[in-house]
């Protein structure tokens, strides 16, 4: 290990943060229901109890596998868990991995497996022993879009690597959690077979809802009473924004009626200020930049118009393409029922409006074209066949909350 070590040089690629240098606390967290669940989970594995009722039906692994949209504070969450927990909070230096991203996806379980042995080897000259009772590291890998290749899928390789281990192997017997942040569902759907044969749990933690971004943005005005703005206002014109957006727009507001001197002389009203910035995307949240670059790219892979079409023509052209383009990249069809169902729970009215234009072959409107450039799945099917799909996943959806008196 140490010559191979020495001819990878895999130290580069991590960063280790001691607790006591964590320098974050609990206020600068929104704290989601969900989060608690990974606290409660956690708690559990660190519990030293040979009885514990968990441990006489599994064997935990100590992994973990979080799926959860940009811009949230997921990872200062994790940073602050270390800090009072009192371990080791370990991260990648995604500089270094970002300069040779190919030999970073090649060396990626070795890089892993040497951070598990080194972390280990670490605690044992400072304890003498490590066991699943003496967790000293909490490893946190965030597979963010900018750690893509096309044609590779590291979280495949990744369980492929580790379920060669002996069926008892265990991140907990190198002193360490293993925590898998991804941003990517349809990815967890392609590895769907496997990955509860490697992670204890698979935690979904939603965008926030319209009540979260109210609560959110009442914890702010709260805490900067100077600042005033119109909190329903919005959480109304902020859909599907994180904790960092609004972080963000706020902290620009502030800024900018600071510069117009008026923060304290005049007036600290900055509500027009937030929604000129939004209007004018001035400030662009990291959804809208995402579905951006997405949108851009889909776009490039189409045909050129011809200048001699006209709007409507151009529109219903690059649609078919479109379609035709979905289509050839189909997948699996419980990869596309979980799609309709995370569709059809968060904007059926809106797409099943925008299916029927297509049906009709009615010009979308710049919105409705984001939109489906986001649900671009549904169109692997004719409009009527993929109204029909998802006002049946429409149903499901309202059996299991039945089911469950939700």
């Amino acid at each position: 290990m140490d010559e191979y070590k020495s001819q990878l040089n895999l130290s580069q690629y991590i960063c280790v943060s001691d607790p006591s240098d964590i320098d974050i606390s609990q206020d600068q967290i929104f704290f989601r229901e969900k989060y608690q669940e990974i606290i409660n989970y956690l708690k559990i594995m660190m519990i030293n109890d040979d009885d514990e009722i968990v441990k006489q039906y599994i064997y935990p692994k100590g992994a973990l596998l979080i799926n959860i949209g940009y811009g949230t504070d997921i990872n200062d969450f994790f940073r602050l868990i270390a800090k009072n927990y009192n371990i080791n909070f370990v991260d990648f230096n995604y500089e270094i991995i970002l300069r040779d991203l190919n030999k970073f996806y090649d060396n990626f379980n070795e890089i892993i497996e040497w951070t598990l042995i080194e972390r280990n080897s670490d605690d044992r000259k400072q304890n003498d022993s490590t066991d699943r009772n003496k967790i000293k590291n909490l490893i946190i890998f965030e597979q963010s879009e900018d750690l893509t290749l096309k044609n590779h899928n590291l979280m495949k390789g990744f369980l492929s690597h580790f379920l060669k281990k002996p069926i008892n192997y265990s991140f907990l017997d190198h002193g360490s959690f293993f925590i898998w942040i991804n941003h990517n569902l349809p990815e967890i759907y392609d590895n769907s077979t496997h990955i509860f044969e490697l992670f204890d749990l698979f935690i979904r933690i939603s965008t926030l809802k319209k009540e979260e971004r109210l609560s959110f943005l009442s914890t702010i005005s709260e805490k900067y009473p100077k600042i005033v703005f119109e909190i329903k206002n919005l959480a109304e014109i902020t859909n599907n924004w994180e904790v960092k957006d609004l972080k963000q727009l706020l902290n620009l507001a502030i800024f900018k009626q600071y510069l117009n001197s008026d923060l304290n002389d005049v007036s600290n009203e900055i509500t027009q200020i937030l929604r000129d910035l939004i209007d004018s995307e001035e400030f662009i949240p990291t959804t809208k930049s995402l579905n951006s670059n997405e949108n851009s790219r889909i776009v490039n892979e189409l045909p050129k118009p011809k200048t001699d079409k006209n709007e409507q023509v151009f529109v219903n052209e690059l649609i078919d393409d479109l379609m035709l383009k979905v289509k050839k990249e189909s997948g699996s069809q419980f990869l596309l029922n979980q799609l309709y169902e995370d569709a059809a729970s968060q904007n059926y009215a809106e797409l099943m409006i925008i299916l029927e234009k297509l049906k009709k072959r009615e010009t979308l409107e710049p919105n409705e074209l984001q939109l489906l450039a986001k649900y671009n799945f549904i169109l692997q099917d004719d409009p009527k066949k993929a109204q029909i799909t998802l006002e049946k996943a429409k149903k499901r959806i309202e059996q299991i909350k039945q089911a469950f008196g939700i």
